[in-house]
């Protein structure tokens, strides 16, 4: 797949900017590892199968497993220990190869949108702190969500539906792409390969090969 040709490319980004999944994975363990062995090994399991689902719908139900209350307090506290876990880790994440060249030499013939379930303070803070931000046109992170940003940059018409583009690396931005009817290109690493091992697809694993 040409992702040149497209005019306006959504970007999801652990797994996609940053190889950040892992860090995210570390987090959530280390949140709940008053758990015993059986429900940290179920929180890792959901958590690697379900990929851009926001950690504001996966704290509380993993307190739900830990017969731990559940109010707007509670999950509050475990989101911000969870954000104090992993900003660092995330900025110290490898870069997905060949992701920031692309951005920078294509930032002007492209309109890229940063779409994440990260939360979008959050967000904002870790691409600023490194300086990426003036690659994207718009960042969105939660409790906004893909589908509905996609779908509300289409009814502006301002370009016809083969021209948009997704980029992400969990089946949840591949159903924003196809629910809106766009193209979809996978990223694929070592912690989602297992989940698409029988896709056939477009798929990339570095983004080198198209500088």
């Amino acid at each position: 797949m040409n992702i040149k040709r497209f005019s306006i490319v959504f970007w999801d980004f652990d797994g996609v900017i940053k190889e950040s999944n892992a860090a995210k994975t570390e987090s959530f363990l280390e949140l709940f590892k008053h758990y015993n062995n059986v429900l940290l090994d179920k929180i890792h399991h959901h958590h690697i199968n379900n990929g851009g689902m926001s950690r504001f719908n996966k704290i509380p139900l993993y307190m739900e497993w830990g017969d731990e209350p559940v109010s707007q307090y509670t999950v509050g506290n475990y989101c911000k220990k969870f954000s104090a876990l992993v900003f660092q880790k995330v900025i110290e994440s490898d870069w997905v190869p060949g992701v920031v060249q692309y951005l920078s030499e294509n930032q002007h013939s492209q309109q890229h949108i940063l779409v994440s379930a990260t939360p979008e303070d959050e967000l904002r803070e870790i691409v600023s702190a490194l300086d990426i931000n003036k690659y994207f046109k718009s960042i969105y992170g939660a409790p906004s969500e893909k589908k509905a940003i996609i779908c509300a940059y289409i009814k502006k018409k301002e370009f016809s539906l083969d021209e948009y583009l997704m980029i992400g690396d969990a089946n949840s931005d591949k159903l924003a792409a196809q629910e809106n009817n766009i193209a979809f290109l996978l990223r694929i690493h070592k912690e989602n390969k297992f989940i698409f091992k029988n896709y056939s697809d477009p798929l990339i694993e570095s983004f080198e090969k198209l500088l």
